[in-house]
């Protein structure tokens, strides 16, 4: 049987505007034919579906009910005139009503039907010469047929002034578990994921889950927990039902909110989650609160304790500060800005460059393994720091690198993991399998990761199996809903794939923390001999992402953040943008730690030379920024270093003489030919700057030039 979905997306779009205006149901975005999701989703939703049921008639009801309770909610036009002996015009009609209303949909096709068909009958009664099939079947989709059979028999016996079940007693009147236990067991999965169960697995029957949910639904820290993700709006009706001591019906909550779409907005979350209750009771739709959900306990002796544990510091745990990410991008454009690194056929950067930049990072990477460093490359291109030369196929330092760098190293780091974090890298150790398949996988991970480390404190170590174990108890599905992997995989095929939860959703936590989460510096992690991550600590800079704060981690301010010895070391121990780019240009990092240490030698001030940083510069950097005087004999080692540059200029360029010197006068003097004249060498010989030839290009630059002259009435040999 098809699902709801399918089944709209074969509707017109003014078709789909209508269900929407019919079931009162704001959407984000318009309507049209294969985008009927957000539709559906709101379909389901119990509130809604219980606005539609008012809507129909005892004869639409009738027939709607007919059709839930046969095999599948589907059956033929004739089955349901035979059954309620009425003649198939009169329900043929009625059917029509619910089709419009989105209630019953074309299910098969058959050539061999001498009935009438009942999409022609459909297309005629609402002046439509659409071609169609024809359709000899009717259907209700499985997602609205299970909730909708309860809704309507409760529906049928309000209309009666019964509303009463087996046990005798009203529906107002039965206990939370009572209550729990008449919903479909679909229904309470997604309640067991909203209040974060633990011990829940796909095995558990729908009588466990409902005791479960009741238990949870009773302490007053769960509903805490679970109304602080809800609006203002949602938490004042909260307390407002709270507060009434009998249910109240919905035409006195419209009397607040006027309509049932603004209605919906502040009760359907809240119905959502079972902290509020509707029923059709007494030819009327009455709203109340549970007792268990009024008075909840207070105590937490039925509560698993599944705190973080927490771990001694690991003796070998890296110290590698938060911006770390960010200094290796200022390490790897200053290693573009003085080195012409050309890529391979492949489009990639040659090995005999990336032995030269790794040792140079933070994270030392295996060359034949460099996830990092192609994450870093990746953000670079995303942000605009380096550009690919086409015709020389070289990288360099791009437009907004300048720009770059202005930001501090914090304020790069934030912009870096929000950019990873909307767009996740293709540069990645992490395996998700098939089901979790789309890059949004990645962001769900991270967002996950963020709203269980916001209760950890920044500097304390903790156990990751006591966070893995937290996760598989509470929150196990958390990348794709129990509902969605139920609806994809069936109940059996969702236990097989509980137990393998360590070694997939667990797997893929442990691999984030010790990656993503590290390298952005969320996380600092400790490692067993076998290089798993066993342990991690929050950072302030993690802290500060995971909290969303307002209050941004910063470094110390500094105006003099480096020191200057005298056997020509740099002691950087505040690193700022600007004084760190510089220092990358005519000095070689010999250790990065909290404290780190470069040398000046007559290498890289010749190095810091060719990209432009004078001697006298590197000497007024030094003096502004360090805290000691900085050493004569440096000084002048530097100023006598600066002698030994000799810059030699090398052109590729073409030679033209000539005869009688008043030739290249008259070439001198003709704008045709000055621009290609680079400079005069002799009266009778000057240098021509032509254009690159391009290989692949049939026209020769020289050839172009020499018909250029010859057309001017000067020949060449």
């Amino acid at each position: 049987m098809r699902t709801l979905v399918s089944y709209l997306n074969e509707r017109t779009p003014q078709e789909l505007r209508n269900i929407a205006e019919s079931w009162q149901i704001n959407l984000s975005g318009p309507l049209y034919a294969g985008n009927a999701f957000e539709l559906a989703e709101q379909m389901i939703g119990e509130f809604r579906q219980r606005r539609m049921l008012e809507q129909l008639t005892p004869p639409m009801l009738q027939l709607f009910e007919f059709f839930l309770k046969q095999s599948n909610s589907t059956a033929t036009l004739q089955q349901a005139a035979d059954k309620l002996k009425k003649e198939l015009k009169i329900i043929t009609t009625i059917a029509v009503k619910l089709r419009e209303l989105g209630l019953l949909y074309p299910e098969r096709t058959s050539p061999f039907d001498s009935l009438p068909r009942f999409t022609e009958i459909y297309n005629r009664v609402s002046n439509r010469a659409r071609p169609t099939q024809n359709p000899d079947e009717l259907a209700i989709p499985r997602e609205l047929s299970r909730p909708l059979l309860r809704l309507v028999n409760e529906k049928l016996a309000a209309d009666n002034a019964t509303g009463e079940v087996k046990s005798g007693f009203k529906i107002t009147q039965l206990p939370l578990v009572n209550l729990l236990q008449r919903l479909e067991t679909e229904r309470l999965s997604a309640e067991a994921d909203t209040w974060g169960l633990y011990g829940l697995r796909a095995e558990a029957k729908a009588t466990e889950i409902a005791e479960e949910l009741a238990r949870s639904m009773s302490d007053s820290y769960q509903q805490k927990r679970v109304l602080d993700l809800l609006s203002p709006d949602c938490r004042e009706l909260f307390e407002q039902l709270k507060a009434e001591p009998h249910p109240v019906t919905i035409d006195k909550l419209l009397e607040k909110y006027v309509s049932h779409r603004r209605l919906s907005r502040a009760i359907e979350p809240l119905t959502e989650a079972s902290l509020v209750w509707e029923v059709f009771e007494n030819k009327q739709s009455l709203v109340w609160v549970p007792a268990e959900i009024k008075t909840p306990k207070t105590d937490g002796a039925n509560r698993p304790n599944l705190d973080l544990q927490t771990v001694p510091e690991p003796a070998d745990a890296l110290h590698i500060p938060p911006f770390a990410l960010a200094w290796d991008i200022l390490t790897f454009l200053n290693y573009l800005n003085q080195n012409e690194v050309v890529l391979t056929q492949q489009e990639e950067i040659p090995k005999r460059h990336l032995k030269k930049i790794a040792p140079k990072l933070w994270y030392k990477e295996d060359v034949e393994e460099l996830s990092r460093f192609g994450i870093l490359t990746e953000l670079c291109q995303k942000l605009k720091l380096i550009e690919y030369d086409l015709e020389e196929r070289r990288i360099i330092p791009g437009e907004t690198s300048q720009e770059w760098l202005k930001l501090d190293l914090y304020e790069q780091s934030r912009r870096l993991f929000k950019l990873y974090r909307d767009n996740p890298s293709s540069y990645s150790t992490i395996y998700f399998p098939f089901y979790y398949a789309g890059r949004d996988s990645y962001t769900k991970v991270i967002d996950s990761l963020l709203s269980w480390l916001v209760s950890c404190q920044p500097h304390v170590w903790y156990s990751l199996d006591s966070l893995l174990l937290k996760v598989e108890k509470e929150q196990p599905y958390f990348i794709r809903s129990r509902r969605e992997l139920l609806n994809t995989f069936g109940t059996q095929r969702l236990q097989d794939m509980s137990k393998q939860w360590r070694q997939v959703e667990g797997s893929i936590i442990r691999t984030i923390i010790g990656t993503v989460m590290e390298w952005f510096g969320l996380v600092r992690v400790g490692r067993d001999n076998l290089k798993r991550v066993t342990s991690f600590s929050l950072t302030d800079f993690g802290l500060e992402l995971a909290q969303r704060s307002d209050t941004p981690t910063a470094l110390p301010v500094a105006d003099k953040p480096l020191t200057v010895l005298a056997n020509f070391e740099v002691m950087l121990f505040v690193p700022q943008t600007n004084v760190l780019w510089n220092l990358l240009q005519f000095a070689d990092p010999v250790k990065l730690d909290n404290v780190s240490q470069f040398v000046i030698n007559q290498k890289s001030v010749l190095r810091g030379m060719d990209t432009g940083v004078s001697p006298s510069q590197v000497i007024a950097l030094l003096k502004e920024k360090s805290a000691q005087p900085v050493p004569q004999n440096l000084l002048v080692s530097i100023e006598d270093w600066g002698k030994d540059y000799k810059l030699v200029q090398v052109r590729r360029t073409v030679l033209l003489q000539v005869e009688n010197p008043a030739i290249l006068d008259e070439l001198l003097q003709s704008k045709q030919y000055a621009s290609f004249i680079q400079e005069r060498l002799t009266p009778n010989a000057a240098l021509v700057q032509l254009p690159e030839h391009d290989e692949f290009s049939r026209v020769d630059p020289l050839k172009s030039f020499k018909g250029k002259l010859k057309t001017g009435g000067y020949f060449t040999r």
